[in-house]
Formats: structure tokens, sequence, C-alpha cells
């Protein structure tokens, strides 16, 4: 019988894997529509800094120290009082957050010159960067607002809506850019479309939330903000959650500001190349964590140890089971991948083979960034926020190094590759620290396991890399053959070694 754990993380992980692909379609979209081209690189910019502050401001909060809070007074306090905590907590945070919108829209410009410093002396990308990066910026209310809610709901262990919800932007993306394509608008139209519709489908999201929670009983509306003294030691234990978040995202704009020095279209093969990456990442790393944070956080708060050290080993486990031989498939399978998905239209082969290469190094990552969520995961239900901290503000220097030395040799793969390195140094941190503090012990069996893993991934990739090479098909038909190859060639080796398969399920 398969565990309530797989069970869960099979649900997040389907309603994400949905959401993920429509993000996949509306990338594939774009890149037919306007390929590797200063539009796409303004998109990117303009997306990209409410989504850093929505990981800065409401996530990393609600990782670290609201999710714990909701898991506990849901166990053992009435639903009336995480409503009463839930509204108190949320009019601060956007309260908050008003001023500092405020803020940041009068110092655009400012903003705009130091995370993308290539384009100061292009006039006309930097003010469209601007221009439309201030339109965009309110999102972060529902941004906010919607990491709060599924934060709410996710600790009563109702997964489904927040994960599935961001499917609903997708779509409003990709209607605008095929309405704009059938009628042949000008591009600054067309961002304009994308920008109303990516607000539009933000307040969607908001509202579905809000009518989730109240088939919940927890009946999210706005209060009068008062800086009541749990709600400040909330937010002041909050703030190395915060910071922590804030450390993580400021590894993308560092790659970004030195992709901005570089040629046009450079951030665009980047961020190609990381909505594949994010695919699995998402489906694994952020399904996992979601999944398990209110879980062992209940686990830790009624010192039920043992439940929660096993939850934890088959997380990581079950993590580094798919992770590993899905990047060394992704790998293989890069070139006729991107080909496939993003190689019509105006995205010409240039632009396939640049993004084919960012592909293949941030892949090199893959199964660091997904174990590297769930070691975070086990530090916050532990209350310890401190630690991610400073094991990624030690990555942000290693990628800063990084990229000043590879991106004069390899240009946007060395961003890539860069990033990649600094999240295995993390990985690596974060282990250390957990077998150090006894939160996660590396056993010996536990490593013959991880050690059978890597043995048949490889075999895996092994065969793959084969077919691959004798297969001559379209792309369009190869890949998905090559997938079903792959995914039978590893699962017959799980069933015939009997390693970990049935035991973590």
């Amino acid at each position: 019988m398969i565990s309530k754990f797989v069970r869960i993380f099979l649900l997040v992980s389907g309603w994400t894997g949905i959401s993920r692909i429509s993000g996949v379609i509306r990338e594939i979209i774009m890149a037919n529509i306007f390929g590797a081209s200063m539009f796409t690189d303004i998109y990117t910019y303009a997306i990209k800094l409410p989504n850093f502050f929505r990981r800065f401001f409401a996530e990393g909060a609600l990782n670290a120290v609201l999710v714990p809070k909701f898991s506990n007074l849901v166990e053992h306090s009435t639903k009336r009082s995480v409503q009463k905590f839930a509204n108190e907590t949320l009019a601060v945070l956007i309260v908050g957050l008003l001023f500092f919108v405020v803020a940041i829209e009068i110092c655009m410009p400012y903003v705009v010159s130091f995370i993308a410093p290539g384009f100061r002396h292009n006039a006309t990308m930097h003010a469209s960067i601007v221009y439309y990066t201030r339109l965009m910026f309110p999102y972060i209310f529902m941004l906010a607002a919607i990491a709060f809610m599924s934060g709410v709901l996710n600790a009563m262990h109702r997964f489904a809506w927040s994960a599935a919800i961001s499917t609903i932007v997708n779509v409003a993306v990709i209607l605008s850019l095929l309405y704009g394509q059938i009628l042949n608008l000008d591009s600054n139209v067309i961002m304009h479309l994308l920008c109303f519709s990516i607000l539009m489908g933000g307040v969607i999201q908001c509202l579905i939330l809000l009518c989730n929670c109240r088939s919940n009983e927890i009946h999210i509306h706005f209060v009068r903000p008062v800086l009541t003294p749990e709600i400040k030691h909330i937010f002041k234990t909050s703030i190395p959650g915060m910071i922590g978040a804030g450390v993580v995202q400021i590894n993308v704009f560092i790659d970004m500001a030195f992709a901005s020095t570089l040629p046009t279209g450079s951030v665009s093969y980047l961020s190609y190349a990381d909505r594949l990456n994010q695919l699995p990442l998402s489906l694994l790393g952020i399904a996992l964590s979601t999944t398990i944070l209110p879980t062992l956080s209940q686990y830790y708060c009624n010192k039920n140890y043992n439940e929660a050290y096993s939850t934890q080993y088959k997380a990581v486990l079950f993590a580094f089971m798919l992770a590993l031989p899905a990047a060394i498939g992704l790998f293989i399978l890069a070139e006729p991948i991107v080909q496939m998905l993003y190689g019509h239209g105006k995205f010409d082969q240039t632009a396939v083979t640049k993004t084919m290469l960012a592909l293949r190094a941030y892949i090199c990552g893959l199964p660091s960034y997904v174990i590297t969520r769930i070691f975070s995961t086990i530090f916050f239900a532990n209350k310890d926020t401190k630690t991610p901290v400073i094991t990624s503000g030690i990555c942000v220097v290693v990628n800063v190094i990084l990229n000043k030395v590879l991106i004069a040799h390899y240009d946007h793969i060395g961003i890539a590759l860069a990033t990649a390195i600094s999240a295995s140094v993390n990985v690596i941190l974060s282990g250390v620290v957990l077998q150090k503090r006894k939160m996660f012990i590396f056993t010996k069996q536990y490593f013959h396991k991880i050690l059978g893993i890597i043995v048949i991934s490889s075999i895996m990739g092994a065969t793959v890399f084969i077919f691959n090479e004798y297969i001559d098909f379209t792309d369009t038909l190869k890949v998905p053959i090559l997938i079903v190859i792959g995914i039978f060639c590893y699962m017959l080796q799980m069933y015939v070694y009997n390693i970990l398969f049935r035991k973590i399920t």
C-alpha cells in the first residue's frame, strides 16, 4: 500500500506538474513568436522582480516560521484561533508591502540599473525595463496573498489548490500571446496585454484560494493591522527565513546582472533553459518540501522524533531516486528536447544550441537543487532559520566568484554552470551541518542505497545515450520514445535488484 507521504507528494507533484507544463507551453509560444530577442529579455526582467520579492517577503517567511506556526495552531487550537492569527498577520504583511512597493516604484530606475548593469548605456532597453517592471510590480500583492493563503491551507494538509492555481496565470499569458499574434499586434501592445493578464490572473488566484479557505472554515479578510507582541515575534523570527529565501534569489539576479553584459538574447537563453530545469525541480524539490514541512513541524512539535526521522529519510531518498535519473536523461536529451519545444518560428538554430548548452549546465545541479530544498525544510521544521541563511550566503559568494571566472570563457553557459556548482556546495554544507547536529544521520546502509541509485541511473543513461545515437526519427517522435525507454530501463532495474522502491512506498 502506498504511504500517506507518497500519496500527498503525488497529489502536489501532479498539480504542480500541470502548472509547470502550462508554463513550458507559454514559453514555447513566446519563443515561437519572439525568439530570443530584446522583447523576451525585457519580459524576463519585468516578471522576475516581483517574483524575487514574493520569495523574499512571502514564501521565505511562510516556509521558515508561519507554516510551522499554523501547523501548531491547527494541531492544538481551534480554527477560530488560526483564522484570527492569519488575518492579523496578513494585514501587517500587506500594509508593510504597500510602503515597500511605493518605494520600489519610485526608485525603479536605480533598481533596474543595479540588476541589469549591462543596459545602463542602452537608453531604450533600460527605459523599457523600468516601464514594464513598474506595471508588473504590483503583482507582488497578489503573490504575497497567494503564498500566505497557500501556507494556511498547507498547514491544514490541503495542498491541491495551492499547487494548481499558477496554471491560471500561464493560461492568461498564453491567451494574450495568441490574441496578439492572431491580430498581428505591435510588441508593445502585446507586452501591455501580458502585464494586464498576469495581474488579472493573480486576482483570480486570490479569489480561488479565498473561497478554498472559507470552505475549510477559515474566513480570510482584511482587518485593522496591529503589531501585537505575537505578530512582532513572528516577523522578528521570520527575518532569517526572509533573508534565506532572498539570498537564494539573489543568485538569480546575480546571474541576470552578468547576463545583461552579454549580447542580446543571453538573458532569454538562460530563462528558456531555466524553465525546463524548473520543471523537474518543481515536481520533486518544491512538491516534496511543501508536502513534508507541515508534517515534520507537527512531529517535532509533538516530540515524535522517530516518525520525523523516518519521513526525512524517505523524502531525501525518494527525491534522489527521481532527481538523478531525471538529470541524466535531461542532459543526454537536451538538444532534441530544446529543438522539439522551442525550435520553431523566430527561435533559430543558434538560439536552440545556446539554450541547450545552458540547460545542460543547469541540469548538472538538479539533484543538488532538489535535496537542498528538503534539507532547508528540515531546518525550518526544527525552527532553525539561521543555518539556511548562512549556507546560502556562502553560496552567493561562490556564485559571484564563479560567474566572474566562467563568464569570461563560456559566456552565458558559465553563468548557468556557476549556479549549478554553487547549488552543489550548498547541499554539501547543509548535509554536513545536519549530520553534525544529528538532525539527519547518513548511515552506511543509507550510502549503499544512494550508491545503488547512482549505478542504476548510470546504466539507464548509457542505454538512452546508445538508443539516441541509433534512433533516426524526428525529435517529436524521438524524445517520447527515448523517455519511455529510459523509464522502462530504470524501473526494470529497480525491480530486478529490489533497491529502495518497495521500501519507500
